[in-house]
């Protein structure tokens, strides 16, 4: 019946694979035995006593010895210690996984096994570097804004601090609006022509560079005109409005070049987001020193304030447009997967 073939079936298995796992105690190996079965039409065939194994002490392959039986429906053959195997219509294979597998499946270069490397590959190509560029300057006014704007609000246009960080808030709320109003725009884009998503997210980042530039420059020359009576709110106006476009076009960068870590490689985005994550947080660090030291600066040579703002302004203007022009020329939402062969731990 099919369930007494299914039993002796079972029982085979459970069989061959203690006697291979004996043998191979018996030998001082250690080596994870795979047994296998399949169906089969008209007869069977089992394979017993199958050795390809590494030797635990030299880690040297030994050899393989393979011991082959056929027999009909119902029929049964011996192995070499006499064992007797039923089978019907089935074929019954067990065998020894060896190391020398393992290095074979490891040396494939679309192995699971080869992200475990370094991706060094994956950085000798210009669109990672650009992206890590854009990161890095995206960082640089970012963490400006959050850490200095509020000072500068305080100093320079001489509102209270309460005040201030109400401009601020602006500027937030500007920057998660533009989030979902960028994303499904670009999405959408891309979708109608996928040929074009490099040039989608170079347009889209390299504009808003531009645009943080200009909003950059807008605040220096603000906070250093001084035109016989203009009033305070006047100012203020000007500065919140630029710090709200500045925000805006911050936020465009979602579907711009922060996207770009997974139109990159899907194999290696945790790396490069590390990687370029790292180098942002550096350029993230060096923008709040540079504020207070050209601050410093000014107040050493007994400068108006303001200008030790403008010089900021100024700063970040140029890394903005630098940025703009390294993303818009080496830029790429191409994958970069099938080029990147892992050839080892680096």
């Amino acid at each position: 019946s099919s369930s007494s073939s299914s039993s002796d079936q079972h029982r085979q298995k459970k069989a061959a694979y203690h006697h291979a796992a004996a043998h191979e105690h018996n030998n001082g190996r250690h080596n994870k035995v795979v047994v296998t079965t399949q169906s089969s039409s008209g007869g069977a065939t089992t394979t017993t006593g199958a050795v390809a194994a590494t030797s635990s002490s030299k880690h040297k392959r030994q050899g393989a010895a393979r011991d082959t039986t056929n027999v009909g429906v119902g029929g049964g053959g011996p192995d070499d210690d006499g064992h007797s195997h039923l089978l019907l219509g089935t074929t019954t294979t067990f065998g020894v996984a060896t190391d020398d597998d393992e290095a074979d499946r490891e040396r494939k270069p679309n192995r699971v096994a080869d992200t475990k490397y370094f991706p060094v590959r994956l950085f000798c190509y210009s669109g990672p570097w650009a992206t890590i560029a854009a990161h890095a300057a995206f960082n640089f006014g970012r963490y400006f804004v959050y850490n200095s704007i509020v000072s500068f609000y305080v100093e320079v246009v001489g509102l209270e601090p309460v005040a201030a960080g109400r401009q601020v808030l602006l500027g937030q709320v500007a920057d998660t609006l533009g989030k979902f109003g960028f994303a499904p725009c670009v999405d959408a884009a891309i979708r109608r022509d996928p040929t074009r998503k490099t040039r989608v997210r170079k347009t889209v980042s390299t504009a808003a560079f531009a645009c943080f530039a200009a909003c950059m420059t807008t605040m220096a020359v603000e906070s250093t005109a001084h035109a016989p009576g203009r009033r305070r709110h006047a100012r203020c106006g000007v500065v919140t409005a630029a710090l709200v476009v500045c925000k805006i076009a911050s936020s465009a960068h979602v579907c711009g070049f922060k996207t770009t870590y997974l139109d990159l490689t899907s194999r290696h985005a945790g790396t490069l987001t590390g990687v370029s994550n790292t180098v942002a947080t550096v350029a993230a660090m060096i923008s709040p020193l540079a504020t207070g030291a050209l601050l410093e600066r000014a107040a050493a040579a007994h400068e108006p304030v303001v200008t030790g703002w403008a010089r900021m302004f100024a700063v970040i203007t140029v890394v903005n447009l630098v940025a703009a022009a390294v993303w818009a020329t080496f830029a790429s939402a191409d994958s970069l997967d099938d080029k990147i062969v892992a050839k080892g731990a680096v």
